[in-house]
């Protein structure tokens, strides 16, 4: 890692975080690659850390939605974050919309 900061893992409430050097080694990327992606809001740290940003695990689906998007589709950066937030969106109504069927 760069400037000598040493990433640790660990376990909050049972959800796994990871530095962004081991994320990056998860998801067979540049560790530039997803700093770039946290600097545009692609992916969302948990927190910061001794200079370290720690990311849940989890995050490594959403590394694969953005790798499958520009590679497969050629979609450029600013359209990913633009496809993930209809998709989230997207996730939130049928989320709503089980809970009111639920509710009849």
């Amino acid at each position: 890692m760069g400037k000598g900061y040493e990433c640790i893992e660990v376990e909050i409430v049972g959800e796994k975080l990871c530095g962004i050097e081991e994320i990056a080694k998860k998801a067979n990327m540049s560790e530039s690659s997803i700093r770039r992606y946290v600097k545009m809001g692609l992916i969302t740290p948990i927190k910061k850390e001794k200079g370290c940003y720690l990311l849940r695990e989890t995050m490594l689906f959403r590394i694969e939605k953005i790798q499958r998007l520009r590679k497969d589709l050629g979609v450029n950066l600013s359209g990913i974050g633009i496809i993930l937030d209809l998709l989230e969106r997207i996730e939130d109504m049928n989320r709503q919309l089980s809970e009111l069927m639920l509710k009849l």
